[in-house]
């Protein structure tokens, strides 16, 4: 995929096929060339008191960028009080995923309230 300037300012996203007249941002003189990477994104909620065990798992599979929320949940069970749960968000390579959720599925299998988001994502980041 490769991403398109025009001369109005509008971008334009192209799967393969040429855009009419548009230039390659490349071409644009002085400008930063723009990557696109194609991964997973994933959202992590969990109960509070598991953070510092699931992020070790986090740190083993090399997953090196995360942020951290605090989740407030309206939820029906009575163990887990309102303000416990966190939500850990994070882009990982495809071939990190299934560790990741076999991981997951673990303490899922241990009765640990887990709730896990997967989904696809295009990160654009300016290249240094």
């Amino acid at each position: 995929m490769k991403w398109y300037e025009d001369e109005n300012e509008v971008e334009n996203w192209n799967m393969g096929r040429a855009v009419s007249s548009s230039r390659e941002t490349s071409d644009i003189a002085n400008s930063a060339v723009i990557d696109v990477n194609a991964n997973k994104w994933v959202q992590i909620i969990f109960p509070e008191v598991l953070e510092k065990e699931l992020l070790e798992v986090i740190k083993i599979l090399g997953i090196e960028s995360y942020t951290l929320f605090d989740a407030k949940t309206n939820t029906n069970n009575a163990s887990l009080s309102e303000n416990s749960q966190t939500m850990l968000m994070a882009e990982v390579e495809n071939e990190t995923l299934s560790l990741l959720l076999d991981e997951m599925n673990l303490y899922i299998e241990k009765g640990h309230p887990l709730t896990v988001l997967t989904s696809d994502v295009e990160v654009m980041t300016q290249s240094n």
